[in-house]
């Protein structure tokens, strides 16, 4: 394995996919997790990257594993992270790691 490096462009088409799935705006999604509509807004065209503390965010906004936001894998589930190997990062225990 190679390391691995960060798919914008897979980020960007999951989140759409999860917020329209979830039937959000990107308003309600923002305010859900600390940002502006225009911040959810730029993430989804492509046009910023997240952050860390967003990514955190969303992966337990949506419960999905940031692995599936980043395109690691393309199981959401966060049950699994155990037996593949991939932590399991919540934007909790980010919050109490720090």
């Amino acid at each position: 394995k190679g390391l691995f490096m960060f798919d914008n462009n897979i980020f960007a088409v999951r989140l759409h996919l999860l917020r329209t799935q979830a039937n959000i705006s990107q308003k309600f999604l923002g305010d859900s997790v600390g940002v502006s509509y225009h911040a959810i807004s730029k993430i989804e065209n492509k046009q910023r990257a997240a952050s860390i503390e967003i990514i955190y965010a969303l992966a337990e906004y949506f419960n999905v594993s940031i692995d599936y936001l980043t395109g690691r894998t393309d199981n959401p589930d966060t049950s699994n992270n155990k037996q593949t190997g991939t932590a399991n990062c919540t934007w909790q225990n980010f919050r109490d790691d720090l």
